[in-house]
């Protein structure tokens, strides 16, 4: 999602998830939590928007991740790497748009790059 107010500037949607934890696991929860500390601590800006879900109280949440540079990209990649070196059964899914096309991208310790990162959200060049 392409951020107007910022030449150049992205926002991705990203999504972890745990292969053996559930999403609403507290040891889960505390993990995640500690990737959201580290890119804040990076000075990543951070939302979490709520769809609400029809005949629910509260809904789905959604971490967005403003990436106004170049510099937050590699420092968001480098944070995402060492996130997920620490468990295999770790991924993030990242969702963003190009234009008029969504862009849906999973990333896992091993094929996370900032190349991979900026092509995929149409800020690189093969």
């Amino acid at each position: 999602m392409h951020d107007p107010g910022s030449p150049g500037g992205v926002e991705i949607e990203i999504v972890p998830a745990s292969d053996s934890l559930r999403s609403n696991d507290g040891r889960w929860l505390k993990q995640v939590g500690s990737l959201l500390a580290d890119l804040r601590r990076n000075e990543i800006e951070i939302r979490k928007e709520i769809t609400p879900a029809e005949g629910k109280k509260g809904g789905a949440e959604a971490i967005i991740l403003a990436l106004g540079s170049s510099g937050a990209i590699t420092a968001a990649v480098t944070i995402f790497r060492a996130w997920l070196s620490r468990s295999e059964d770790r991924s993030i899914k990242v969702k963003g748009r190009v234009g008029d096309r969504e862009v849906e991208l999973v990333v896992t310790g091993r094929n996370i790059s900032e190349q991979t990162l900026q092509m995929a959200l149409g800020l690189g060049k093969g």
